[in-house]
């Protein structure tokens, strides 16, 4: 290949394209300020100084006006290329075309780019909307939300009396549909409304209806204990039976208006009431016993031992018999109280008090006989 001339500009050096390994071999080391196009070595400062030159060179040749070829690559009119290197980060040794390659990569990420923050923000909503979706709740169809929830069955106040006012109202509602057991019931939830003063007017009613006709049952007992149960089933079962009996000795007895209580026989009474008080008062074991009992003044000694005698039904009165040991007495299951009434040939009226070891053990032992 023969050496092409070139017709330099003013000022500049002559600018000679050799075949390769004419000047310097490829690969060989350069002079100082030498050039290498396409692995041939150029004399130094031959190629656009001062960057005026316009020419353009592919593998040696001239292509158009306007841009140089180094190696294949593309590179700007006014470039210096020094030592090999293009100064736009191309390397001309070897003819790679890296500048040409990063523009095309450049030119293909940026509608990659686009294409996947689209795909993402597509992404994005799709998951907010399936998770509200998700997330909201589920509604029962027809059914109001606005309106609170209200159980349909009745309430029953636990204390509203029942048949007569003797009986406490238990819940009528079905048990759980699922067949759990239910939870245990304590003895005061049972007995919710039903005080111990109810109970004893029941106890008292049966008391005087035995006392009126014992020949209607034989199971007297057997139905105070029952009526004294802390179960609701079987209390309400006994007042039940009470009740009957109630309406079979209104229909045998004859009905009768009761006779007036004399005036006189009444205060006769509160006076004994009263004598058995102070008796009792004027003790002091006997008046730490009434103070137990919640007694503090003579005269609610005197209303509570003629509680006691009004509650007090057949089976909790006892008699001793003897010279100078007439007495009756009576003892108080609510307060395990004992009074005992003197005869009129005793000197004394009577006492109230609590005896040690129980008042039936002391009756017994004191001559005394439970009344049938």
């Amino acid at each position: 290949m023969t050496s092409i001339p070139w017709t330099p500009i003013v000022g500049e050096t002559p600018l000679t394209f050799s075949s390769v390994g004419a000047a310097a071999a490829q690969g060989a080391p350069l002079a100082e300020g030498a050039v290498s196009v396409a692995g041939t070595a150029l004399g130094e400062g031959t190629l656009m100084a001062g960057a005026s030159s316009t020419a353009v060179v592919v593998e040696g040749a001239i292509v158009a006006d306007g841009a140089v070829t180094v190696g294949g690559a593309l590179v700007a009119e006014g470039i210096v290329v020094t030592g090999g290197t293009v100064a736009a980060g191309t390397t001309a040794a070897g003819g790679t075309a890296a500048a040409a390659a990063g523009g095309g990569l450049a030119a293909l990420a940026l509608p990659a780019l686009v294409v996947i923050g689209a795909v993402l923000v597509v992404a994005g909503i799709t998951y907010l909307v399936v998770r509200a979706v998700s997330e909201e709740p589920a509604h029962a169809p027809g059914r109001d939300d606005g309106a609170p929830m209200t159980d349909p069955r009745p309430v029953v106040p636990a204390g509203a009396p029942g048949s007569g006012g003797r009986e406490p109202v238990s819940d009528p509602g079905p048990r759980s549909p699922l067949g759990a057991p239910s939870a245990p019931v304590s003895h005061a939830v049972r007995l919710a409304g039903q005080s111990t003063r109810e109970n004893e007017a029941l106890v008292q009613r049966l008391r005087e209806l035995r006392g009126r006709n014992p020949g209607l049952t034989r199971g007297w007992d057997e139905l105070e204990q029952r009526l004294r149960d802390a179960d609701v089933a079987v209390h309400r079962a006994a007042a039940d039976e009470l009740g009957r009996l109630e309406v079979e000795d209104f229909q045998l007895g004859p009905r009768t208006e009761p006779e007036p209580a004399d005036v006189g026989d009444i205060d006769a009474q509160q006076n004994v009431y009263h004598d058995l008080a102070q008796h009792a008062w004027d003790d002091l074991e006997h008046r730490q016993d009434l103070t137990e009992a919640g007694v503090r003044t003579v005269r609610e000694a005197t209303q509570l031992i003629g509680e006691i005698i009004a509650r007090a039904g057949r089976r909790d009165w006892w008699d001793r018999s003897g010279p100078r040991r007439d007495a009756e007495a009576v003892l108080d299951r609510e307060t395990g109280l004992v009074v005992i009434i003197n005869g009129p040939d005793s000197s004394e009226p009577g006492t109230v008090f609590r005896p040690d070891g129980g008042g039936k053990r002391y009756l017994e032992r004191g001559g005394f006989v439970r009344r049938k």
